[in-house]
């Protein structure tokens, strides 16, 4: 038997097995002869591979009920303790794909199924009372040595476990098509807001230099103010069914297949969730890739995988949800899970929601600066106010550089390209001047009692965190990861996030600082952030 490894920090997952696996005991394996990676701490996932390819799982009868494994123990896993193995062997019976089938009559998008007769999935469900105790071992976040598992229920599907290739009579060649869609809303006039949602898409196949200039940004349309998005996006919804079927096209003479679908879709947090059919992140469970509580955005030990929303879940709830009889109920049920009333508007297309639309970096770490900066200065006292003024007019910005308001008068009207700059230019700033008699007494007073410091330290504090703040940014949006650069993103999403909710309480349990587990898994998924940014779209 072999050790085969599955890292899931590169950037490209292989697949998975396409099919289930029934666990059943064997007892005369040597456990010598596989464990013999010195390295296991490095993955994320592992699975035992013997020379049929059935899949093995290691268990510690010593370990708690739990099935917990702490790599500082025994510092190898060469050792005997892992004394029992779990074979799993192929289930062919077991597929998913009708779990991504929207059957829901109640949808404003029940007419989009009527020129779909073609089913071509027939995928049997996950039991609940099945009998099989396939896991996935992984490391539990927000720590550095604790292996646990879950069920493997609690995963996202790959597309080649639930979406079927087109049917190519001709076998003609094929070429596809990855869409990114993009939709925000933004205010029409200065003086009165009156909010005009922009949609727009990009073809995701063109090179990172082709994709970010605007003019191959292509507008679909504006939904007017007051109109239902999912309205306005029927018409793209149908389309986008057809191209996934496949569409016979000729280029130079020579005729193709074409298919293609919505790859990505990017929006801000509320539109986001919108698009997802989750309710938005003020309420108890707002977030639209895992179940956390509202009091719990903050806590680092939650488990985002264990509690992850998948779309098959979704999918039962969402069924549930449709046999309830009264309004009360429905509400009830809705608050409970927090989806909302509407499905995703993109139910009926090859898509998974809750993978395909990432939260996105470029808001969320734009509006932590802002409120960081927004904190900043109501800490400085009127002298302090006056030398930051002073500093700012004379500190040496880059030529290329648009003038930029000073802070300490114009709060919340800078850009958010601007916001990211702030934390290239604050922590020099703060460094030429900041002292304990810049900071106002009662701000003073309450950080040292909360960090238990001398009043002189209190200025170091808070030029950390602006530090901390701006390489952590620098990292994010990165063009390339290798794969330590993905543990690096982690520690310092967690160090960043500790760190401010540490000096700045007023950053507990906000909806941006939850975003940090999440951006992790999102680079993982999509190579780097920047893939799924909407720092070009929104220059619009």
């Amino acid at each position: 038997m072999s050790l085969n490894i599955r890292n899931r920090s590169k950037q490209i997952q292989r697949p998975r097995p396409q099919n289930t696996y029934v666990r059943k005991s064997k007892n005369n394996i040597d456990t010598l002869d596989q464990l013999n990676d010195n390295n296991f701490d490095n993955y994320n996932e592992i699975h035992l591979s013997d020379d049929n390819n059935n899949i093995c799982f290691l268990d510690n009868e010593n370990n708690n009920s739990n099935n917990s494994y702490s790599s500082e123990d025994n510092n190898s896993y060469n050792n005997s303790d892992y004394d029992n193995i779990y074979l799993f062997e192929n289930n062919n019976n077991s597929d998913y794909s009708h779990l991504f089938e929207d059957n829901n009559n109640n949808s404003d998008y029940s007419d989009l199924s009527k020129d779909d007769n073609n089913n071509n999935s027939d995928y049997s469900d996950f039991s609940e009372d099945d009998n099989n105790s396939d896991e996935i071992l992984y490391k539990k976040p927000g720590t550095e040595a604790t292996w646990i598992t879950r069920h493997i229920k609690f995963r996202h599907f790959l597309p080649l476990e639930y979406i079927q290739e087109p049917k190519n009579l001709k076998n003609l060649p094929v070429k596809k098509i990855f869409l990114d869609l993009y939709f925000d809303d933004f205010g029409t006039y200065r003086t009165v807001y009156h909010s005009l949602g922009g949609v727009y898409i990009q073809i995701g196949n063109m090179p990172f230099d082709l994709r970010k200039l605007l003019k191959n940004h292509f507008i679909i349309g504006f939904v007017p103010f007051g109109a239902s998005f999912n309205e306005f996006i029927k018409p793209f919804v149908r389309d986008i069914r057809l191209l996934e079927k496949g569409i016979p096209m000729k280029i130079n003479n020579i005729e193709y297949l074409i298919i293609g679908g919505l790859g990505v879709v990017t929006a801000d947090l509320p539109q986001g969730n919108d698009l997802c059919g989750i309710k938005r992140h003020n309420a108890n469970h707002g977030c639209r890739n895992c179940f956390v509580l509202r009091e719990q955005l903050s806590d680092k030990n939650y488990d985002c995988l264990q509690n992850a929303r998948y779309l098959h879940q979704i999918k039962k709830l969402r069924q549930q949800y449709n046999l309830l009889k009264s309004i009360q109920e429905k509400k009830d049920f809705a608050t409970k899970y927090g989806i909302s009333i509407q499905p995703s508007p993109f139910s009926y297309l090859k898509f998974n929601p809750f993978q395909q639309i990432p939260q996105d970096a470029y808001h969320a770490i734009s509006g932590k600066i802002a409120r960081l900066m927004e904190i900043t200065m109501d800490l400085l006292s009127e002298s302090g106010k006056k030398l930051f003024i002073k500093n700012w007019k004379y500190f040496e910005f880059p030529s290329t550089w648009s003038k930029m308001p000073s802070p300490t008068s114009h709060s919340r009207s800078h850009f958010m390209s601007d916001y990211q700059r702030f934390t290239m230019i604050v922590p020099f700033i703060l460094n030429r001047f900041l002292s304990s008699e810049h900071i106002k007494k009662e701000s003073l007073e309450k950080i040292k009692i909360l960090l238990n410091i001398h009043s002189k330290v209190v200025p170091k504090k808070i030029i950390e965190v602006w530090s901390k703040m701006a390489i952590c940014t620098k990292t994010i949006f990165s063009l390339s990861f290798l794969n330590d650069d993905y543990k690096k993103l982690e520690i310092l999403l967690q160090e960043e996030r500790d760190l401010l909710i540490k000096i700045f309480p007023e950053f507990k349990n906000l909806p941006n600082m939850h975003i940090n587990f999440h951006l992790i898994q999102h680079a993982l998924s999509y190579a780097n952030l920047i893939n799924i940014s909407v720092g070009v779209k929104e220059m619009r």
